[in-house]
């Protein structure tokens, strides 16, 4: 009990430091929202006042127009602010996209097949005699430690063993 009062008392203290930024934010935005609907219906009573012509309809402003601005400008701030989620996903889709294709464009340091000849048809059995093999980037490292392995011709071979044994390596 005596812990858990103190995680209590804890997590409470960090809520109440989160709150004091979210409070001044959201007192903020309801401000700012409140200003656009005190600017929108100033201007647009002052527009119908003074009799402003509208030249998209040919005839002066109404109250109807002042409302269908007012709410245009509205619906339209309200759904930019629902973008920012979808950019930082896009963001990040972006940042992974990058990594991926940088691994997908580098160049191996290590030659599959250095004559460059291709062999049609393979038959025959694999064998590896006494191999041992250091991934460039890790040299200190020895991956396999002189493997000796026959893989026979037409046969089913399975290689097991505990991560970092070398499996990937051999095929």
């Amino acid at each position: 009990m005596k812990n858990y009062g103190y995680s209590l008392i804890k997590a409470w203290k960090v809520m109440v430091k989160s709150a004091i930024p979210v409070g001044i934010g959201f007192g903020l935005i309801i401000s700012v929202m409140f200003m656009d609907y005190s600017l929108s219906f100033w201007y647009g009573s002052k527009l119908v006042g003074d009799h402003e012509y509208n030249s998209t309809f040919g005839r002066n402003y109404n109250t109807g127009d002042v409302i269908t601005i007012f709410f245009s400008i509205m619906i339209g701030g309200f759904s930019l602010g629902q973008v920012a989620p979808c950019l930082t996903s896009f963001i990040l889709g972006k940042d992974a996209g990058v990594k991926v294709f940088s691994v997908l464009d580098r160049k191996p340091k290590i030659v599959d097949n250095p004559d460059g000849k291709i062999i049609a048809n393979l038959e025959g059995n694999i064998e590896f005699k006494n191999i041992e093999f250091i991934y460039p980037a890790k040299p200190d490292i020895k991956v396999l430690k002189g493997i000796n392995l026959i893989i026979e011709k037409n046969k089913k071979t399975a290689i097991v063993g505990e991560s970092g044994s070398g499996k990937s390596t051999i095929m």
